[in-house]
């Protein structure tokens, strides 16, 4: 049995009982106790605090307080993981079954990367809508619309240092955070395709066409100040495009069960 946990995972909050799906997919997983989660709540109500309360183990951390939305919850949830190394998930999503903190820890440890990077399937009512595969975070690939899954990426705490995300930016902060890192820290990394997230369809940047009208419009902003008007608009079309053929070719079908928890599976 590990005695300290190695791997930190951020879990941000708000009103949504469905965090303890994603809790229970890192307990699920977490036969080695390597992990210990961070669960930072914006002020939730009572019902969902005692959701969490009584799923987090005593190693655990809950930081529930009022704040500016998802991305200063991650910013805190950066501020206050001690691991050497961290991942993060959504309050609505959750890792799969067969995804293996052991090894991703080893490769961090072994291969001495900045980060480890899997893929990521958008779901409704637990039937695949899209995937998206992990990549290399450089700027070609950011450039072309081939963004890694934010949710489905580890990181080295001392890579990430002290960036964080800025709250100008309410829906696409994290293509700022990322391309940041990219030009501050030229990150290594190790990509397996290979799903590590399940993550629901109707987030914040797909809630509505409004949302994703101003997310794309927060995305061109962010491309421009750092890479120019060309590039910006052909950044945002390539985006556009891929999801655009996902949509057009993708038929919805079922989850494959193995990659479900059993606390998973008694959702669908």
């Amino acid at each position: 049995m590990t005695s300290e946990p190695k791997l930190g995972i951020i879990i941000p909050s708000y009103n949504d009982p469905r965090i303890r799906q994603a809790i229970a997919s890192v307990r699920d997983s977490d036969c080695d106790n390597l992990t210990r989660i961070y669960i930072i709540d914006g002020g939730s109500g009572d019902l969902t605090l005692t959701v969490i309360r009584e799923a987090l183990r005593t190693t655990d951390v809950l930081v529930s307080e009022k704040d500016a939305g998802i991305f200063d919850a991650l910013n805190k949830g950066l501020e206050c993981v001690r691991e050497e190394y961290f991942g993060w998930i959504g309050s609505d999503d959750f890792f799969v079954a067969n995804i293996n903190f052991s090894q991703i820890v080893s490769v961090f440890q072994k291969l001495d990367v900045d980060c480890v990077l899997l893929d990521t399937i958008f779901i409704d009512d637990f039937r695949l809508r899209r995937r998206s595969f992990a990549r290399r975070p450089s700027y070609l690939n950011y450039c072309t619309g081939r963004l890694f899954p934010h949710f489905s990426s580890f990181w080295k705490k001392q890579t990430v240092g002290d960036l964080r995300f800025d709250l100008g930016y309410k829906i696409a902060a994290d293509i700022d955070f990322f391309l940041r890192l990219i030009a501050a820290r030229a990150p290594t990394s190790w990509v397996e395709n290979r799903v590590g997230t399940i993550m629901r369809i109707g987030g914040v940047s797909t809630a509505s066409l409004r949302q994703v009208y101003r997310s794309n419009l927060e995305s061109f902003d962010i491309y421009r100040r750092q890479l120019g008007a060309p590039i910006a608009a052909f950044a945002v079309l390539a985006k556009l495009a891929i999801k655009l053929v996902w949509t057009l070719r993708t038929r919805p079908f079922p989850v494959v069960g193995e990659i479900l928890s059993p606390s998973d599976r008694q959702q669908q």
